[in-house]
């Protein structure tokens, strides 16, 4: 989650880390009847044995049943990961691109007068909304590392592992929202600025955490942990 801030939408989950023998492609292609789009591709593949990377990306549109009720929402991920089998070092590197478009029409004109008979039957793109050219437009950019250390890592006679690491994981990010609405006579009819209204409101944040921990197997169904660190957030 980008900041705690109400106006700001939540981010997609991130994208995992993979360990994959073979490429895997996977795209999908929903269209629905009153022309909802879900157009979605991830690939992932092993560049070597200590080396994946992974990519994602989605297309979610919607044109609405009124006048400028459209969605046109596009999400962008790929991480690269570093994991040797027997090293000690640990690496993830991760970009997160989202833009979430949106248009706000106010409501419909007169809708108290829409519960009847008459206008169930009207196709509802032609009724007349209060806002026809309102919209918002949410971005979300987010780089990120992750490192692991291992101090000690042990694996026994019986195949069970004792473990201690140094993880630390460091992210930046910006997240916007901008909201547009032109100025018509309908609401200012005498009016001499003829700007548009185009506000943004930013949201920037630097965060991570620095930890220790330590895990120990003692059998098939029993094992301890211990894990402590600090972490923080600059808004």
């Amino acid at each position: 989650m980008l900041g705690t801030s109400s106006i700001l939408k939540v981010e997609e989950i991130d994208l995992p880390s993979f360990d994959v023998k073979k490429p895997i492609l996977d795209a999908t292609f929903i269209s629905g009847t009153n022309e909802e789009q879900h157009f979605s591709v991830f690939h992932t593949q092993n560049l070597s044995s200590s080396i994946n990377y992974a990519i994602h990306f989605a297309k979610k549109s919607y044109l609405g049943y009124f006048q400028n009720q459209a969605t046109n929402n596009n999400y962008f991920q790929v991480n690269f990961t570093l994991k040797p089998i027997k090293a000690k070092y640990q690496c993830k590197v991760l970009y997160k691109h989202h833009r979430i478009f949106y248009e706000h029409n106010g409501g419909l004109k007169d809708d108290s007068s829409f519960t009847t008979d008459n206008f169930m039957s009207r196709n509802r793109m032609l009724l007349d909304v209060n806002l026809q050219e309102a919209f918002s437009k949410d971005k979300i950019h987010k780089i990120g590392i992750k490192q692991i250390f291992i101090l000690k890592k042990i694996i026994d006679s019986a195949n069970y592992t004792s473990k201690q690491q140094i993880e630390f994981d460091a992210q930046i990010s910006r997240q916007s929202r901008t909201y547009f609405d032109s100025v018509t006579d309908d609401f200012f009819q005498f009016s001499l600025d003829t700007n548009s209204t185009y506000d943004t409101l930013i949201n920037d944040k630097l965060s991570g955490q620095l930890s220790y921990s330590f895990y120990k197997e003692k059998d098939s169904t029993h094992n301890s942990s211990f894990i402590t660190g600090i972490g923080y957030d600059y808004l």
